[in-house]
């Protein structure tokens, strides 16, 4: 009977169960009372038996046991690999948003990078339009220098001559 077979393994150790014997048992019966059930019973050396119940149409019950075990080792293989396949994603969609924030670095990168060539390209012509109105002065000033009349001296704050125009020199005799 197969109230006597599942005492008989619920009692043993050859099954693996998650809850008292008793307990198994009595839910195991239930489940097998009804008309058409199924049990799955996972033994203790790794193998797996599907127990299938059903009413015949005379009112008898047929009960098949049908070893599963390779099903049960493909479906854990295919959990695993599932786990595997979500880590990978996990770690995939991390290194997406590291590469994200790293992506929106160099674009600020970039755009300080071209404010500071737009600064220097602006500091360079500004530095060329003032080399060129101090040419444009210091011409100014010699031709004025040169063509005044009067003599002209120019001594810094040590007492030595820095400028002397050609009035200063006819009249010094140099």
């Amino acid at each position: 009977k197969a109230n006597d077979m599942l005492i008989h393994l619920a009692n043993s150790d050859k099954l693996n169960l998650d809850t008292e014997p008793e307990k198994w048992v009595q839910e195991a019966m239930a489940t097998h009372a009804s008309p058409n059930s199924s049990i799955e019973m996972d033994f203790a050396d790794g193998r797996h038996f599907l127990m299938r119940g059903q009413r015949s149409r005379d009112g008898s019950r047929v009960t098949t046991l049908t070893d599963i075990s390779t099903l049960k080792d493909n479906e854990r293989k295919l959990f695993y690999r599932g786990q595997s396949l979500q880590r990978a994603l996990d770690d995939a969609d991390l290194t997406t948003a590291a590469l994200e924030n790293q992506g929106k670095g160099l674009v600020h990168l970039a755009e300080d990078l071209d404010l500071a060539k737009r600064q220097v390209e602006e500091e360079k012509a500004r530095a060329n339009r003032f080399a060129r109105e101090s040419l444009a002065r210091e011409i100014h000033m010699t031709a004025i220098l040169e063509t005044i009349g009067d003599a002209l001296i120019a001594i810094d704050h040590r007492g030595m001559i820095e400028t002397v125009n050609p009035a200063a020199e006819r009249m010094f005799g140099y």
